[in-house]
């Protein structure tokens, strides 16, 4: 996805760090969350999917399905 690289801080909280994989929904980057002053994997959602409440009930299931993991 173009315009993201390390540094990039998204919403005033999450700073990208690097890149950890990409697929066919988006990238999933390493950032520090800096509210919770913590590290994260961010799963950004490419922006031709945004529009599809198909492809964004999908990465809310999995981000609920992760947090059930920790």
């Amino acid at each position: 996805m173009q315009g993201l690289s390390a540094g990039l801080t998204i919403s005033d909280r999450f700073t990208l760090l690097r890149r950890l994989g990409s697929g066919g929904m988006g990238e999933v980057w390493l950032a520090d969350d800096n509210e919770l002053a913590d590290r994260v994997a961010l799963k950004l959602l490419d922006p031709r999917f945004s529009e599809s409440s198909g492809f964004v009930d999908l990465l809310r299931r999995e981000c609920s399905q992760a947090v059930s993991y920790t």
